[in-house]
């Protein structure tokens, strides 16, 4: 089942809140539609959520837990 922590530490890297907030405002951006990415992104350095486009939120949805359940830990691959 997906979490909210699950997208916190997929963009981030930390699987919680830091007492004094993150260093950089955590923000979202679109991966270009023609570079034909299906999985999302994630710049955990700078908190940039980069998220894929396609053509319709179920196909959006499966893609985007699917990337989140599979990576569960930062740093492993």
């Amino acid at each position: 089942m997906l979490k909210k922590e699950n997208v916190l530490e997929f963009a981030s890297g930390a699987s919680t809140m830091p007492p004094n907030g993150f260093i950089f405002q955590p923000t979202t951006e679109a991966l270009p539609e023609e570079s034909g990415k299906i999985y999302p992104e994630a710049n955990t350095c700078n908190c940039i959520l980069k998220l894929p486009v396609h053509k319709d939120y179920d196909s959006f949805k499966l893609q985007m837990c699917n990337a989140l359940l599979w990576t569960p830990t930062f740093g492993v691959a």
